[in-house]
């Protein structure tokens, strides 16, 4: 996939690593809004920005991937921990994480594409997380040889 063309510049420059090098150290409201606009300059802007020009290339791989370049409800993640059960109170990620699902099973179908960004901790995924198991068992049984694996599950169930 080449962006080059889209866009002047990269997308995750230094010092989008270094804010949230930054947040890591310093994960608390009084630092974030102290930094906040270096948040929207260098980490959500380009985040956006990568979105909106990653579109029209996954749609030459596949018509059916999405890219949302909205900021809220889009294929970026919420800066934002959901803090209510966990034992860590950390307001916000560390990290940056989008998604580009497939249109035909919405943006919950948790089926496409998934990119992370943090500072020495970078990857990409692909696939499908929580695959629905009746439309997979028969095939999963078919290409595993041994038990099929759809046996014990509805024996569970």
């Amino acid at each position: 996939m080449d962006l080059s063309s889209k866009s002047s510049g990269s997308y995750f420059s230094p010092e989008f690593f270094k804010f949230l090098r930054g947040l890591a150290r310093s994960n608390n409201r009084v630092w974030f809004q102290k930094n906040k606009q270096r948040y929207e300059t260098y980490v959500l802007a380009p985040s956006l920005r990568f979105i909106k020009d990653a579109g029209a290339e996954l749609r030459a791989v596949s018509p059916y991937l999405v890219a949302d370049p909205r900021p809220f409800g889009g294929s970026l993640f919420r800066i934002y921990r959901d803090i209510r059960f966990s034992k860590d109170k950390s307001p916000y990620k560390t990290n940056v994480a989008m998604e580009f699902w497939h249109r035909r099973g919405g943006k919950k179908s948790y089926t496409g594409l998934y990119l992370h960004l943090a500072p020495g901790d970078s990857f990409a995924g692909a696939g499908i997380w929580h695959p629905d198991p009746r439309p997979s068992t028969g095939s999963v049984g078919r290409s595993c040889p041994g038990p099929r694996l759809g046996d014990e599950s509805r024996r569970v169930g």
